[in-house]
């Protein structure tokens, strides 16, 4: 899974966008979710962030100014 901590995100308008990600039920198919891929954070303190994930073992996977990406 991957852990995304973006500088000042409006978390909001992340979350707001979720049910047109979800699954259509079909038919054939439950359109259950199975599982979650990404977790987006908005942080004020990048560093301070990046200095609790590491702590807690996560890899880094990319780092840019306002966004950096771990992996579990």
């Amino acid at each position: 899974m991957k852990i995304k901590l973006h500088a000042k995100l409006n978390a909001y308008s992340k979350i707001s966008n979720i049910e047109s990600t979800l699954p259509t039920p079909t038919p054939d198919k439950s359109g259950s979710v199975l599982g979650i891929d990404e977790v987006t954070y908005g942080v004020e303190d990048l560093d301070t962030c990046v200095r609790f994930f590491s702590d807690w073992g996560l890899t880094l996977v990319s780092a840019q100014p306002d966004e950096v990406v771990f992996e579990t």
